[in-house]
């Protein structure tokens, strides 16, 4: 009887010491490090976060474009697909529409400005236009010129050219991203070019976020050319008829882009931001400049200026616009 108690008493030692170990390992188990915020909080919350399997790779020409006076290129983007043909068949696709937009794009819209100094306030409903025409002349003469198959995109280079005119060469990459270049920090200065850089959030489609930053670049450059042109109009305004007040409007725009080219991209290697520079000529927007010119003297003038004083608007225009490049 006294061995029976004591084998007993012994068995519920031993259930009870196991139940305490699952408990304390369920409960250690189930605490988690928090990120921790202020200084090196969003960098604690980045680096918690994990790797995916496979890292993107991309060719070099995808960082840095090639250039040329006499012809455009673009790249077009897509996701991996299940069969190789569907997602070079979806870049494609895709380059053509970069390379129309390149060629011939207007930038319409609203936004909120202040009339004095014309400093935007706020953005809205600004789009991208591309005339059918110039989509249609796109699609028939493009070649791909060279293409990068990864197991996460796909990647194709175009340039305007007879399409089917030559074969892409299957072009080797690197998951490796450059250094940050100096265009970030500052624009290049090129005689008779105009830059404009462009960023945009990670989304979770990279591809996305490319051409977001495109779209980005595109607007920050016809924004540059018109702030130039609507202070030029505004000056001969307040010279006319004396100082204007500073009154918050809404301002409709449109303004058409010539031969931008995306020249560069750059992602930040631990944020994922994506960042692209255009480049565009002069040369090929003076039509383009001058028909804007005129509408905006229109828009801010209730009657029509002085042929003279229109042909000097315009040139001053080009003046300050050709200072930007030098």
């Amino acid at each position: 009887m006294i061995r029976a108690t004591f084998q007993l008493r012994e068995f519920s030692l031993i259930l009870t010491a196991a139940t305490l170990l699952l408990a304390v390992g369920c409960s250690s188990s189930s605490v988690q490090q928090k990120p921790e915020f202020g200084q090196g909080g969003a960098q604690a919350i980045v680096q918690s976060r994990p790797k995916p399997e496979t890292e993107a790779s991309y060719p070099a020409w995808f960082w840095n474009m090639p250039s040329s006076e006499d012809s455009l290129f673009a790249v077009g983007l897509s996701e991996a697909f299940a069969h190789t043909e569907t997602s070079e068949q979806h870049a494609t696709e895709d380059g053509v529409a970069s390379l129309a937009r390149a060629l011939s794009v207007r930038i319409k819209g609203e936004y909120g400005m202040i009339t004095k100094g014309g400093r935007p306030i706020s953005g809205s409903d600004i789009k991208e236009e591309v005339p059918p025409e110039i989509h249609a002349f796109v699609e028939k003469h493009h070649q791909v010129v060279a293409k990068h198959v990864s197991p996460l995109h796909t990647f194709v280079l175009l340039r305007l050219g007879e399409k089917g005119g030559s074969i892409p060469v299957s072009s080797t990459a690197s998951t490796v991203v450059p250094e940050e270049p100096g265009w970030m920090t500052s624009l290049p200065r090129e005689q008779g070019y105009l830059y404009a850089s462009g960023q945009s959030n990670p989304y979770y489609r990279e591809t996305e976020s490319w051409r977001a930053a495109e779209e980005h670049a595109r607007v920050a450059l016809a924004w540059t050319i018109e702030s130039k042109v609507r202070g030029l109009a505004k000056k001969y305004k307040e010279n006319a008829r004396g100082s204007v007040h500073s009154i918050a409007i809404k301002v409709s725009t449109d303004v058409q882009l010539n031969r931008a080219q995306v020249v560069a991209r750059w992602k930040h290697p631990q944020y994922h931001f994506c960042n692209v520079l255009v480049r565009m000529p002069l040369s090929a927007n003076a039509e383009a400049i001058t028909d804007l010119v005129k509408s905006i003297l229109a828009q801010e003038s209730q009657e029509e200026p002085p042929q003279e004083s229109q042909a000097e608007i315009i040139q001053e225009a080009f003046d300050q616009l050709d200072q930007l490049t030098k």
